[in-house]
């Protein structure tokens, strides 16, 4: 089995875990009056899920779009530590460690930790690449299917009370 092959079914629980959060940004992102091309391009662009819901909550609350995205860096910082631990351990090019930079998140930090160093060194890159392509391509589509459902078509979605929009992903549905 190829390495990336084996990190995509590694990724797969991280991806599992975050189908519901993810539904659940979208149904926010359309409640606060972003589009479903602006929910699902945060998704792809900022894929933080704290700094996500901070952004769209502020952003929503009328706070100015500086102040809000400066917090949301203020959130992401903890990077500044998951990064360099990990790049000493991917023998790969700087380009290379960056892009796979834009994966890491904190359940895939927490899964690298423990497995790079037993991944044989050719194919640290791979494996972590498909953990990240397993998350991201969950989160972004997660967010895609809960922004489609914001507008109550989802039988389920359409009698759950709109204040309480975490419980509503876990149902089937949604």
């Amino acid at each position: 089995m190829s390495s990336f092959r084996q990190g995509l079914l590694d990724g797969v629980p991280i991806a599992l875990g975050y189908v519901p959060v993810g539904v659940t940004f979208g149904l926010v992102a359309i409640q606060q009056g972003f589009s479903i091309v602006e929910a699902t391009l945060s998704s792809m662009l900022i894929f933080s899920g704290a700094a996500q819901f901070t952004l769209v909550g502020l952003l929503g609350a009328g706070t100015p779009v500086g102040i809000a995205w400066g917090l949301c860096l203020l959130l992401n910082t903890r990077h500044l530590l998951y990064g360099p631990s990990l790049a000493a351990q991917i023998p790969a090019p700087p380009l290379t460690v960056a892009t796979l930079a834009h994966g890491l998140t904190d359940e895939v930090f927490a899964v690298a930790l423990a497995r790079l160093t037993v991944c044989p060194p050719e194919t640290r890159v791979g494996w972590l690449s498909g953990v990240e392509v397993a998350a991201y391509g969950s989160w972004v589509g997660a967010t895609v299917m809960g922004s489609l459902g914001a507008d109550g078509s989802s039988p389920v979605c359409h009698y759950w009370p709109r204040r309480y929009p975490l419980p509503c992903p876990l149902c089937l549905g949604c």
